[in-house]
């Protein structure tokens, strides 16, 4: 098993708790904590756009005395 080490500490408040986040990675993958995090975003990006559904605008949808 190979060690890890914490190569970021964030620290994140939330209403009144506060969340101690730490970014742990194995140092022989050859991969650095902004390869990892910009990974992590893009693989979230194309997610979120394969479960992203474009429904048409629908008159009964707007405010009564809208300009749309």
């Amino acid at each position: 098993m190979t060690k890890q080490t914490a190569q970021a500490v964030l620290q994140r408040k939330i209403g009144s708790t506060v969340y101690n986040v730490r970014i742990y990675t194995r140092p022989d993958t050859g991969e650095t904590i902004h390869e990892k995090v910009l990974r992590l975003i893009k693989n979230d990006l194309k997610l979120s756009a394969r479960n992203a559904t474009m429904e048409p605008l629908q008159a009964d949808w707007l405010p009564e005395r809208s300009s749309l």
